[in-house]
């Protein structure tokens, strides 16, 4: 099972970076089929082969998640996107 790491610093409001992380992550239920919910100031990311939460954190955003089998032979796929929304919504 290979996991799936991220790390972003962000500036905004707690709120306005939840909006955006939601934005985000809507994108990729079509994509790469991860669903989400939100608990608390945890957006949790569930799907076919993934498991993990995107965390708004006061000055980061912490992306953590198990990926199956099949999932993991596109890790640096989702990785990669995953990482370019972040950088391009949460620019400094």
């Amino acid at each position: 099972m290979a996991k799936l790491k991220l790390r972003h610093p962000h500036s905004l409001p707690r709120d306005a970076a939840r909006e955006k992380v939601t934005r985000i992550f809507e994108k990729y239920k079509d994509k790469f089929g991860i669903n989400s919910r939100w608990e608390g100031d945890d957006l949790v990311l569930y799907g076919k082969g993934f498991d993990g939460k995107a965390k708004v954190g006061q000055s980061e955003i912490q992306v953590d998640a198990n990926l199956g089998l099949a999932t993991s032979l596109i890790k640096g796929k989702i990785e990669s996107v995953i990482r370019e929304e972040l950088e391009q919504e949460f620019k400094a």
